[in-house]
């Protein structure tokens, strides 16, 4: 199990990522925590209904501890926001075609120092099928 934060509201919630740590938070750093809760937190919205199954938790010593419910539809915006936020921030490339986003694709750095999406990883053969563990690497 992943450590739950002192401030946790919810101890039916069982942790499935946490960059808390209680040192951090001594010295006033922020941390986020997903979880899968024990029941979902179902509710109608106008004609929409919402099955929440997972929350995510927020600690910033400005805004305090927010939880919100989450289902797993919130969770992949919340990734794709993400990910278009760290492509801003700090953009991939590949040696081989160029820019690449951390939304379709990863970025594999060799031993000699080339840098390699997917597709162009395998189509040089950096990186080979293995049929008896049905992966790449």
């Amino acid at each position: 199990m992943k450590l739950r934060p002192h401030l946790c509201p919810d101890e039916s919630c069982s942790p499935l990522y946490c960059n808390y740590s209680r040192e951090g938070f001594e010295k006033g750093e922020s941390y986020f925590c997903w979880g899968r809760i024990e029941e979902p937190h179902v509710f109608l919205a106008k004609e929409t209904k919402h099955t929440n199954q997972y929350h995510q938790c927020i600690y910033t010593p400005l805004k305090g501890h927010i939880m919100f419910f989450i289902t797993s539809d919130d969770a992949w915006a919340d990734f794709l926001g993400s990910a278009t936020v760290m492509d801003d921030w700090n953009p991939l490339a590949c040696d081989e075609c160029g820019p690449i986003s951390r939304k379709s694709d990863h970025l594999h750095i060799f031993k000699d120092g080339s840098k390699l999406c997917s597709m162009c990883a395998v189509r040089l053969g950096k990186v080979k099928w293995h049929p008896e563990e049905k992966r790449y690497w």
